[in-house]
């Protein structure tokens, strides 16, 4: 099962989403930055959170209103494109809907 942006998604972890049977370990808000502050912000928090062995963060990158959807566009490909990265797919509606997503970590060796 894929999770809506292109990678693997556990059934078991699918269906602990829909039920809302996560704990987030760590949000990440980009409101307001510009495209490379949001970049170093997300890498430095994906950083801080393998080492602290996060599960579960929640990226929220914003809807793009008005016509400005860049970090809605490039964070998912930012993700994909992260080796610390299992999934990622879209967040409830009480976590922001469309302008954020969950992202399951891999729990890489230390």
């Amino acid at each position: 099962m894929t999770s809506g942006y292109g990678i693997y998604m556990d059934p078991r972890q699918q269906k602990k989403i829909n039920k809302g049977d996560i704990v987030i370990d760590l949000k990440i808000d980009l409101h307001g930055m510009t495209v490379d502050e949001a970049h170093t912000t997300l890498n430095e928090a994906l950083a801080f959170a393998a080492d602290d062995a996060c599960k579960y963060i929640l990226v929220v990158h914003g809807k793009g209103l008005h016509g400005k959807g860049e970090l809605k566009q490039r964070v998912p490909s930012w993700l994909r494109n992260d080796r610390r990265v299992q999934s990622i797919f879209p967040a409830q509606p009480k976590h922001g809907g469309d302008g954020a997503v969950y992202v399951l970590l891999r729990q890489l060796a230390q």
